[in-house]
């Protein structure tokens, strides 16, 4: 149940080939990210936290307004998969960048992927309190693509 924003989103089972999900953000820019029908899998997808509605397309990407906090998922409903997101990075500075969610049980129980100025970090959020578990040190180029591939 991953949530971010990125060009391309995809979720495979591990071991499988079949693609669970998957969004490639093909919409006019402005339409919100909450009437977005994905590719393939879910029919919509979900508002998990949100201080804001703000996350539209634009540019065939899934873009984040002024919320300082926004969870959108779409339920995979499996266990045990692949996450595959392409994150750009289109600005920089000291807070997260872009995050990807996973095992996402709730607004305070779940794993994330976040992209920080200085690398990416992997965080156990359990109860709303996040803990870190590995961080691995990273130099982002503006307007660049990255693939992240997840086993979850």
């Amino acid at each position: 149940m991953p949530w971010f924003r990125g060009t391309r989103y995809a979720i495979k089972r591990a071991q499988a080939t079949t693609v669970l999900l998957r969004d490639t953000f093909t919409a006019d820019d402005g339409t919100a990210l909450g009437g977005l029908i994905p590719d393939v899998g879910a029919s919509t997808w979900e508002v998990i936290a949100c201080t804001d509605a703000s996350l539209t397309i634009q540019s065939n990407r899934a873009q984040c307004g002024t919320a300082t906090v926004e969870i959108r998922t779409l339920q995979a409903n499996q266990a045990n998969v692949t996450i595959t997101a392409v994150l750009n990075v289109a600005a920089k500075n000291a807070l997260v960048i872009d995050c990807i969610v996973g095992r996402l049980s709730d607004g305070s129980n779940f794993w994330q992927l976040c992209i920080y100025d200085d690398g990416f970090y992997i965080y156990e959020v359990n109860t709303g309190i996040a803990t870190l578990r590995g961080f691995s040190a990273k130099t982002w180029s503006l307007n660049t693509n990255y693939t992240f591939r997840w086993v979850m």
